[in-house]
């Protein structure tokens, strides 16, 4: 981060010619930096550091590799500013548990299909996600799972909504029986966390909740994107009854060669 135009693309151009070899490969080296104009508006340091920070990840957001100057009033800015904002709301939200989980039920399209579930009582549901501001009011789903991406909070959603989808089943067994399911969504960020497959186990040992009554829920984009991770977690879930099925299934090139 610096305050000087012309120093800052000095080195970010620096940084460009490096070279360094690895193992008997040549890598080449990028940099994103953010600049801020300090003037007597900057009221605190704080809010130097945040406008850095912002510069910063819209230099990313552009292409990365390059030098981002913060202008107040842009709309680039504005959204980066509004996704931060979220970020902290969502933390201190996962701090005093003002995450609410709803169910909607998975209907089948034929008209048939219907008709016989209902007579086995099998209802499919899918757990979804929303947030309870400081207000008490519900906040849409959308705008803090885009802060949670971006700034690597979905993993932690992602083991907060198991976790309390595996209590309630583990504390109402006795309205299973007729129940055929939760699909449960994972993240790409969950995919790619090498940790996250025992995570899930440990929760499943530690809640007793039934593992034919849990369905994973990925992303095609995520699973294509995290392959190896994707497969290995499957094939672990699997083995203790799991079952699993694909969102936004067709938007990939090779979609059932996967």
């Amino acid at each position: 981060r610096t305050a000087d135009p012309g120093n800052g693309q000095y080195r970010l151009n620096t940084v460009r010619r490096a070279r360094f070899d690895w193992d008997g490969r040549m890598y080449n080296l990028s940099a994103s930096m953010g600049l801020v104009f300090v003037d007597q508006t900057m009221d605190t340091v704080d809010n130097v550091m945040q406008f850095a920070d912002e510069a910063c990840y819209t230099a990313k957001d552009a292409g990365r590799n390059r030098l981002q100057e913060y202008e107040l009033g842009d709309a680039t800015m504005m959204r980066r500013h509004g996704v931060m904002e979220w970020v902290t709301q969502l933390d201190k939200a996962l701090e005093e548990d003002r995450l609410i989980l709803n169910c909607q039920r998975i209907e089948p399209i034929v008209r048939g299909a219907a008709r016989a579930e209902s007579r086995t009582g099998e209802q499919h549901y899918e757990i979804l996600l929303t947030m309870i501001d400081e207000l008490g009011d519900t906040m849409p789903p959308t705008d803090f799972i885009i802060a949670a991406e971006t700034y690597n909070r979905m993993t932690a959603i992602d083991r907060w909504v198991i976790e309390r989808v595996f209590h309630w089943m583990s504390i109402n067994r006795d309205k299973l029986d007729h129940f055929g399911g939760f699909s449960i969504n994972v993240s790409g960020h969950s995919i790619n966390d090498e940790t996250f497959p025992d995570f899930v186990l440990e929760q499943f040992s530690k809640s007793q909740a039934p593992t034919s009554k849990v369905c994973f829920e990925i992303t095609e984009t995520a699973a294509i994107a995290n392959l190896d991770n994707a497969v290995d977690f499957m094939n672990r879930m699997k083995i203790i009854g799991c079952q699993f099925s694909l969102d936004d299934f067709g938007t990939g090139l090779s979609s059932y060669s996967y």
